[in-house]
């Protein structure tokens, strides 16, 4: 966090090529905070808010959706609607993804009771009590 980005002609992407990644960031945003909205938002304050393991089935589910949509597009040409939702729902389960692992950087688990200690990334997050650690 802090850290600033220009991205400008000198970066040697053309206007038109930023404002269409420009509007492409903004809608998997949109589908970030709708799946916040549905699912729970990975920054709730807990650690634990979804297992990888679950990460990566949410992710696949959305791959194989994205694949059926692809495949379809082939077949039909020129329908791109579902093709670019479905594709917007993998980048922003893979957004969440990073998300939660940012929030991870330099946590550890306690040997005792398993919970996370280590730096706190949301004030809500209650850290472990074993032994007043």
């Amino acid at each position: 966090m802090g850290e600033t980005y220009t991205i400008g002609f000198e970066s040697g992407i053309s206007g038109a090529a930023l404002q269409h990644m420009g509007h492409s960031i903004f809608e998997v945003a949109k589908e970030r905070i709708r799946q916040d909205k549905k699912w729970g938002a990975v920054s709730s304050g807990r650690f634990d808010a979804r297992p990888f393991e679950q990460w990566l089935a949410i992710l696949m589910e959305e791959v194989g959706e994205l694949s059926t949509e692809m495949m379809e597009t082939r077949i039909q040409r020129y329908h791109t609607e579902n093709l670019k939702t479905e594709a917007i729902q993998v980048a922003a389960v893979a957004l969440a993804i990073v998300e939660q692992l940012e929030r991870y950087k330099g946590a550890d688990n306690c040997e005792e009771c398993g919970k996370l200690i280590g730096p706190w990334t949301h004030p809500d997050e209650t850290p472990c009590t074993c032994g007043d650690k």
